[in-house]
């Protein structure tokens, strides 16, 4: 993953146990690269254009990834 973790992802979506971080992580990746080409950019474009990736940015690629995982 490229802006995400899985302390985030984790904490966002209230998981306090650690038999999940593969799962978590395939879903991290998966949203991340959704987002970047529903936005069409990449990571080092938001980097470039933002100095970071912008928070809301962020927020969408978080309520994927708790989306999968609740689903």
């Amino acid at each position: 993953m490229k802006y995400l973790t899985i302390g985030y992802i984790k904490q966002h979506s209230r998981i306090d146990y650690d038999c999940e971080d593969a799962i978590l992580e395939l879903y991290g990746e998966s949203a991340e690269r959704t987002v970047l080409n529903y936005l069409n950019r990449t990571y080092y474009d938001l980097i470039e254009e933002y100095g970071g990736v912008p928070e809301d940015i962020r927020h969408a690629t978080l309520m994927l990834v708790d989306a999968s995982y609740q689903h």
